[in-house]
């Protein structure tokens, strides 16, 4: 491992863990370092010995930064463009609270929540009585489907205004 390989590690492993603000900050700091200590004499490999494995070494920077170091680029501005290219909706990601969430889920929540719309409905409809059931014998074949629809297309292809 050489020093790029070494920052970009442990870039890797800070990324969603600390600000920003923070990763540039300590990747200044270890290039910084790396540096002068190769001026001293010392060489490239030993430094990178000396500082160890770089996953380690961010985890004990996280665990000493403590759980409010990402807040405070939780409510950062981003900005937004709508310019994808196919290979980008293929490797598009949902991501919640910086980690990343398998499609599996999101498609389980969805069919959940229809789910449980249709109990709720049907539950409502008996309650009501026969009118508001007759009501709902015509909705719901219309409704579900475009719920469906939305849902799909929002997942798939995102809010692109």
């Amino acid at each position: 491992m050489n020093k790029y390989d070494f920052i970009v590690e442990l870039q890797r492993h800070l990324t969603g863990k600390v600000s920003t603000q923070k990763m540039q900050e300590l990747t200044r700091y270890y290039q910084d370092y790396i540096e002068m200590q190769i001026r001293n004499g010392k060489s490239e490999q030993e430094v990178l010995d000396s500082l160890g494995d770089p996953r380690l070494l961010a985890k004990s920077i996280v665990m000493a930064e403590g759980e409010n170091t990402y807040r405070e680029d939780e409510y950062q501005n981003y900005e937004y463009t709508n310019q994808m290219d196919e290979d980008d909706i293929t490797k598009a990601q949902f991501i919640f609270n910086g980690k990343v969430v398998p499609r599996w889920k999101i498609w389980a929540i969805v069919i959940t929540i229809i789910f449980v719309l249709l109990i709720v409905l049907f539950l409502v409809g008996k309650l009501l009585g026969l009118a508001f059931m007759v009501l709902f014998k015509y909705i719901i074949p219309l409704l579900i489907p475009i719920i469906v629809f939305y849902l799909v297309y929002t997942l798939f292809f995102g809010n692109k205004r």
